[in-house]
């Protein structure tokens, strides 16, 4: 009942991990190729569902693109740094999801390097605050105590993206 990019996500890091245990080098190809392969045979219908579509271009389009754009520039910053790394992900995800994505929607994301990167901030944070708050929920006021920047950073991310999608 997960979506298709969730499944892809779990297996793929499942394929990765057995891979490494027992001590073979998988490329991330190799392992998108046998994640979609084991994603049909369970269920044959996962090839018409758009998620599966576009998270499997977005996979192969990261992984086969964006170690090459971040070498076209090196910024010393670290802030920039990531920044640069962050736009090359949504770049290189956006190059191979973009034909489908225009003919399914008729549209092109104008805001998608925006929007990536205020997500990659915000839920970079969202993440560490939330396994902090799973960490520390058990234990009287200080899960509490906790949740509230947890809270914050979920509320912040999604009022940016209300704001990405108001623009006109």
């Amino acid at each position: 009942g997960l979506s298709p990019s969730v499944v892809r996500s779990v297996t793929m890091f499942t394929i990765l991990q057995i891979a490494q245990f027992l001590g073979k080098e998988s490329t991330q190809n190799h392992s998108v190729i046998l994640c979609a392969f084991l994603m049909v045979v369970v269920d044959p219908n996962c090839v018409i569902d758009i998620g599966f579509q576009l998270s499997f271009l977005a996979v192969l389009g990261i992984s086969n693109f964006q170690k090459r754009m971040e070498n076209w520039i090196s910024p010393k910053n670290k802030i920039l740094r990531f920044l640069w790394s962050n736009t090359c992900v949504a770049m290189a995800a956006q190059s191979l999801t973009l034909p489908l994505t225009l003919y399914y929607f008729h549209t092109f994301p104008n805001y998608f390097l925006l929007a990536n990167i205020g997500v990659a901030v915000i839920s970079v944070m969202s993440m560490y605050l939330g396994f902090a708050y799973l960490f520390l929920c058990g234990v009287p006021y200080l899960g509490a105590i906790c949740a509230i920047p947890f809270q914050f950073s979920l509320k912040a991310l999604n009022r940016f993206l209300e704001i990405i999608a108001s623009i006109p």
